[in-house]
């Protein structure tokens, strides 16, 4: 197309170069590297071209050739409230993006659909004097199929909800589950709209009350707040921190209050009930330990040998007679009291065992542990003395035999005495 204006925009939509071809159609413009929205119009004859075109630094010349079509005329408006604005708004269509000045007031596109954006950013006083920046912001999609198309820009404030907080003194020392009274703490809306704020509680245990449940924030307004507070039940010893919900509108803002909890070192063990189990030949009893205090807790745990020797029982606590496990505060933990019969000695069924515990929170505890083992182990006898063969046989069986054995000696014995008394007598 001879004599049309060929304008390149960069990849922020500015206008940085332009050409006009000659009377065969061509065109030269002089760009730096990069990618480019390339827009060629002939308004007299309502034609327009819209392209891309990537140009490599230092490389070979680049060709485009740009075939124009058939355009519609679109008159572009940007208003912010009843004024009308004069001042670039962005077209763009797919990977094509450049600026148009709406005092231009018309541009030739091509058909298709397009997006048309305006941002304005204008700065406004807030609540303490200082200045804030409010942005009025709209786009509009619109397919392009007619001559004398409108579209019309209509800016709207875009609200930003945003906030900070902070404690107002140093935290206050207290006891989980207890009462704290005249806990300050301030709000700042940093925002640039209006809201009316009310405050309560944020966590479950913690029942918080406020002097001032309900207030309004200006934009750059701060407000003081003191509240009473019962404290929930398991709280971690140290620094601990308790939300407050700040609600605005359908939103929440979290504020964090700072506590210094005092340590509250409590510890428990207990047997598991109706879980001693029997396995084998072994005897096992699960044993809770468990840490109801607020702060982490080492627990040392040990069987008394001599209780096992007394029973002549083998006992571990996992892998040996001691054991040891670290507690986070409120946490429990399942360690199993294993028990089998010494090889060689009496059968004990049942008993006590003695496991002693303590804590690096100097809590010393003893527990008794009642262990069941099997009545039918079958233990295989240990040979010990001088001249005694090794046996391998049924123990029950044997002494079955034996006592047979000595019972018919017995009564043979009874027999043949009686046999000879008689003789006497003849």
């Amino acid at each position: 197309m001879p004599y049309a204006a060929v304008m390149f925009y960069n990849s922020t939509g500015y206008l940085v170069g332009s050409s006009t071809s000659n009377a065969y159609g061509n065109y030269t413009a002089y760009l730096f590297g990069g990618s480019y929205t390339v827009y060629a119009t002939n308004n007299a004859d309502s034609e327009a071209a819209l392209s891309t075109i990537t140009v490599t630094p230092f490389g070979s010349p680049e060709s485009l050739n740009i075939s124009m079509v058939p355009s519609y005329k679109v008159f572009i408006a940007e208003t912010k409230g009843n004024i009308l604005l004069q001042r670039n708004i962005s077209i763009s269509s797919g990977s094509v993006l450049l600026l148009f000045n709406t005092s231009s007031r018309s541009i030739y596109l091509p058909g298709g659909t397009y997006t048309f954006s305006g941002n304005l950013t204008v700065q406004e006083a807030n609540y303490t004097g200082s200045s804030m920046n409010i942005t009025y912001s709209s786009s509009v999609t619109q397919s392009i199929a007619a001559q004398n198309t409108y579209v019309n820009i209509q800016l709207l404030r875009v609200n930003v909800y945003q906030f900070s907080s902070g404690m107002l003194s140093p935290p206050k020392v207290a006891v989980q589950g207890s009462n704290i009274t005249n806990v300050p703490f301030y709000v700042q809306n940093t925002g640039n709209t209006y809201v009316n704020m009310t405050f309560s509680s944020g966590q479950s245990g913690l029942i918080a009350s406020f002097n001032r449940s309900k207030v309004m924030l200006a934009p750059g307004q701060n407000v003081s707040i003191s509240a009473n507070l019962t404290l929930p039940p398991k709280m971690l010893a140290g620094i601990d921190k308790l939300q407050i919900n700040a609600t605005y509108g359908s939103s929440i803002y979290n504020i964090q209050l700072s506590v210094n909890i005092s340590p509250s070192p409590s510890f428990t063990a207990y047997l598991v009930p109706a879980k001693n189990s029997v396995y084998g030949n072994t005897g096992s009893v699960p044993v809770v330990l468990s840490n109801t205090g607020n702060q982490l807790m080492t627990v040392y745990v040990s069987l008394d040998p001599d209780n096992l020797t007394n029973h002549n029982w083998n006992g571990n606590i996992g892998t040996g007679l001691y054991y040891s496990a670290k507690l986070p505060a409120f946490s429990s933990k399942t360690i199993y009291v294993n028990v089998t019969p010494m090889s060689g000695k009496s059968l004990y069924v049942s008993g006590d065992l003695t496991l002693n515990i303590t804590t690096s929170a100097n809590i010393s505890k003893t527990l008794n542990v009642p262990v069941n083992l099997p009545n039918n182990i079958n233990l295989k006898p240990t040979v010990s003395g001088t001249e005694i063969t090794h046996f391998t046989g049924n123990p029950e069986i044997t002494i079955i035999i034996g006592v047979v054995v000595i019972a018919a000696s017995v009564i043979i014995g009874l027999i043949i005495a009686s046999s000879r008394g008689r003789r006497r007598n003849r």
